[in-house]
């Protein structure tokens, strides 16, 4: 496996983590501010994907 084909995986993996904390959060604890800042970092996490991926495929 490639070394940028590890990032993109590990990315993946963190948005899925960041996407499930932000449901528990504001499920679980009710407390929609965090949760909304989870998710936001979650969906930074996969432009980061999404770049990596796309630089991946040009090469």
């Amino acid at each position: 496996m490639q070394r940028s084909q590890a990032m993109e995986y590990l990315l993946w993996t963190c948005a899925v983590v960041c996407g499930a904390s932000a449901l528990i959060t504001f499920v679980v604890h009710d407390n929609t501010g965090a949760a909304a800042v989870i998710g936001a970092a979650g969906m930074i996490i996969v432009l980061g994907a999404s770049a990596q991926r796309t630089r991946r495929l040009k090469r």
